[in-house]
């Protein structure tokens, strides 16, 4: 496979994966929201490792484990960290 074309595939795959991080970042701030935690939605992927913080302890003593959004919020965050990592690295072969 031609490497613009694996570029162009990472690159893609990547945006799907920052895409679905940024919809599961919405919601866990929702939920802080609706628990009474300031949330202010400029800043939110600034704070976002600290929101997801709070959500866990939230549904942790909720339910007694961590909120249906936790883990999807980090496997998309690393999913999109290794694409976008695999994308980088295809462009350097072609230089």
């Amino acid at each position: 496979m031609e490497i613009k074309t694996q570029m162009m595939i990472f690159g893609v795959i990547a945006l799907i994966f920052l895409i679905w991080n940024c919809v599961v970042s919405v919601r866990i701030m929702n939920f802080l929201n609706n628990r009474g935690e300031k949330v202010n939605p400029a800043t939110m992927h600034v704070q976002i490792f600290k929101s997801a913080k709070k959500y866990r302890e939230f549904t942790t003593s909720e339910s007694g484990k961590p909120g249906k959004h936790y883990g999807p919020f980090w496997i998309s965050l690393l999913l999109f960290a290794l694409f976008l990592f695999l994308g980088i690295l295809c462009a350097l072969q072609e230089c």
